[in-house]
């Protein structure tokens, strides 16, 4: 399948290494900007809601750029292979909290950080998403997923 350069662009976003620093990147934004918005006096708990916002809006903005770009069959093939992996296996999402988490820890560092709030999520993201990681690892199997245009898509013989 030969994408244009547009199409291929936006399919390689999604694909290592970009999808790891987009994801640092979004991990190491998290707490500043709550910490704007809510201000220093907000309850450590605002953060888990920003947080599962924050989630969500990376879940809605993708959908919405789909609908309003108009893409090719091949790239929503192979985006729709990609949402069907989600789907079906937990450790693939959980994988990619990993990244958000390191993200997380290094504007954490970076800023002086230390809420009790702030250790606690990035944690989570760190400790599950290498949990995810490690699981999609061991169960995944060689091969190409079928119609991704030579791009290997892992698919676990179980991981949920």
């Amino acid at each position: 399948m030969d994408l244009p350069y547009r199409d291929r662009l936006f399919v390689a976003l999604d694909e290592s290494p970009s999808a790891q620093v987009g994801r640092l990147a979004f991990g190491s934004a998290v707490v500043p900007l709550w910490a704007r918005l809510a201000g220093d006096a907000a309850p450590g708990w605002t953060l888990a809601l920003f947080f599962l916002a924050a989630l969500a809006a990376l879940r809605v903005v993708p959908l919405i750029v789909r609908m309003v770009i108009p893409f090719t069959e091949g790239t929503k093939t192979i985006w729709a292979e990609r949402r069907q992996l989600a789907k079906r296996y937990d450790c693939y999402q959980w994988q990619k909290l990993l990244w958000i988490g390191l993200g997380m820890l290094a504007s954490a560092i970076v800023t002086g950080e230390r809420s009790a709030a702030v250790v606690l999520l990035t944690a989570i993201c760190l400790v599950s998403g290498a949990a995810g990681s490690i699981v999609w690892r061991r169960r995944s199997m060689p091969g190409a997923a079928a119609g991704v245009s030579g791009r290997v898509l892992r698919e676990p013989a179980q991981c949920n």
